[in-house]
């Protein structure tokens, strides 16, 4: 056992006894303890520094992209204005003895069925409008400054608006026909994984269920309501000479240059016309007959007329119109044409469920749907429209209960579904080269290079 010495029993150079195991000392002094809290407040402060410089650096560098996004991009360039509701919905009646204008717009209308409800959609330069179809006033619009419109199609209340870039319609934007509410955008560039642009300005073709959007190298069948293709047709080593899409299919003509037929159906070299399926996508259930086509007749130059029930093209050589069976593409008749030719690039169709009408430069035929004859024939400066007496849009329409609008050199006639006799007539002058005529309510809409209602 040890014992700690007092202090007084020491020797003066003795050092004293360790303290105990339990006994605590300090031998830091507290100017020490300072200093360290210093050093570490330091280190902080330059840390805080580091990383507050570091998040400026990157706000700016984020705000230096957007801005160059935002003044490249659609969002600088673009103003939508909606309407909450959509103006009242216009019932179709009988005309009266006599119509008047109503109002009248410089923009022109859209393609398809240019109204939906109780609007009538218009477009400029660089705008798509909505307009209250009892005033002509605006109730939405959509403008793209850095864009020109190239056309717009209103299709069972879906305004499909399509841009050019740079030379090219190939940007598409929908809205709500009713109210103006954005649905969908897209961009017409790509095909089965690789690139397909749609080069130029298109051609249009508009079906209840489709709208047909096709260049000599490419065509795209649009679902206007959610905006994605049907189908993409890509022939390679082929030009596309013109299409029309129908409740039967698409009637194509195109003329190719050693294609590559390896493996492949319904293929060769040469001018030819090609029947497709309506809906069915790219490679649906097919490797020889990835493109659904339903038979071509190669070495065939005649120009696509319709695709409904009665499939038909007209040979401008011989001056006819040949109706083709739906099913194997045989040849059903030869009509002759009493009418003069034209742009086979305006040739026109309607369904009905007794006759396709057809126009083509300044005579519409009305074909019997079995392709035999036709019912009759009438002179009409533009293509005509049927609607639905009960004012329901879709579906192939009953032409006996059946109005028949089209333009004439003097106004607008109404033309008798069993006859094609223009009656009556209404003098209100000469639509526009290129108008048709549409009813609607108790008058008509003139759409064309300008807009024009009457009632």
């Amino acid at each position: 056992m040890t014992v700690d010495k007092p202090l007084a029993d020491r020797q003066p150079d003795e050092e004293p006894d360790a303290p105990a195991p339990s006994a605590t000392v300090t031998t830091t002094a507290p100017w020490v303890s300072q200093m360290a809290l210093e050093r570490y407040g330091r280190r902080m402060r330059t840390g805080r520094k580091i990383y507050f410089a570091v998040i400026a650096a990157v706000i700016l560098a984020v705000g230096a992209i957007v801005s160059v996004v935002w003044l490249g991009g659609e969002a600088a360039h673009t103003s939508l204005t909606t309407v909450a509701s959509a103006p009242p919905s216009v019932a179709l009646q009988t005309p009266p003895a006599a119509v008047r204008e109503v109002w009248q717009s410089p923009d022109r209308t859209a393609v398809g069925t240019p109204y939906w409800g109780g609007t009538v959609v218009t477009y400029s330069t660089d705008s798509v409008r909505g307009r209250d179809a009892s005033t002509g006033a605006i109730t939405w619009s959509y403008t793209r400054t850095d864009r020109t419109v190239c056309q717009a199609i209103q299709n069972q209340g879906v305004t499909v608006a399509i841009f050019e870039h740079s030379g090219n319609c190939d940007e598409v934007t929908a809205l709500d026909s009713g109210t103006g509410e954005r649905r969908w955008t897209r961009t017409l560039d790509k095909a089965e994984q690789a690139s397909q642009p749609v080069n130029g300005h298109p051609s249009i073709s508009v079906t209840q269920f489709a709208i047909m959007v096709t260049t000599p190298s490419v065509i795209y069948a649009l679902d206007p309501a959610g905006g994605l293709d049907r189908w993409v047709y890509h022939p390679k080593n082929c030009t596309i000479q013109g299409a029309v899409i129908g409740t039967d299919g698409a009637l194509i003509s195109q003329t190719c240059a050693h294609p590559d037929c390896a493996g492949l159906k319904f293929c060769g070299t040469g001018p030819q016309l090609l029947l497709r399926d309506a809906s069915a996508g790219r490679n649906d259930d097919s490797k020889d007959n990835p493109d659904q086509i339903k038979w071509n007749l190669i070495g065939t130059t005649a120009v696509p007329a319709s695709a409904d029930k009665l499939i038909s093209a007209v040979d401008p050589a011989a001056r006819q119109l040949e109706v083709f069976n739906v099913a194997k593409g045989t040849t059903i008749s030869h009509l002759d044409l009493s009418g003069g030719l034209g742009s086979t690039e305006a040739i026109t169709a309607v369904a009905t469920d007794r006759a396709e009408l057809i126009w083509i430069a300044g005579t519409t035929y009305a074909v019997d749907v079995n392709g035999l004859a036709f019912l009759w024939t009438a002179p009409t400066t533009l293509a005509p429209t049927v609607t639905a007496k009960s004012g329901v849009q879709g579906g192939t329409p009953d032409l006996a209960a059946s109005t028949i609008a089209a333009a004439t050199s003097s106004g607008i006639a109404l033309l008798d579904p069993a006859t094609g006799e223009p009656n009556p007539i209404y003098p209100v002058g000469a639509p526009a080269a290129g108008s048709r005529v549409y009813p609607f309510g108790t008058g008509f809409v003139v759409a064309g290079s300008s807009t024009t209602v009457y009632r």
